[in-house]
């Protein structure tokens, strides 16, 4: 990320291990990585707004 690059305002956490990611495609490919258990990843996916 770029500093010109705005800060995504929406981060998603998963539900496993409670990591932090910037997209939903870096969640799902952490998820089949370390999670393989999971059979979709949307299923333990958490989405975090900046105001919260």
């Amino acid at each position: 990320m770029f500093v010109t690059e705005r800060w995504p305002e929406t981060a998603y956490e998963c539900g496993s291990c409670e990591a932090l990611f910037d997209t939903a495609q870096e969640h799902a490919l952490h998820c089949w990585d370390d999670h393989p258990w999971v059979p979709n990843p949307e299923q333990v996916r958490r989405r975090r707004h900046a105001d919260e």
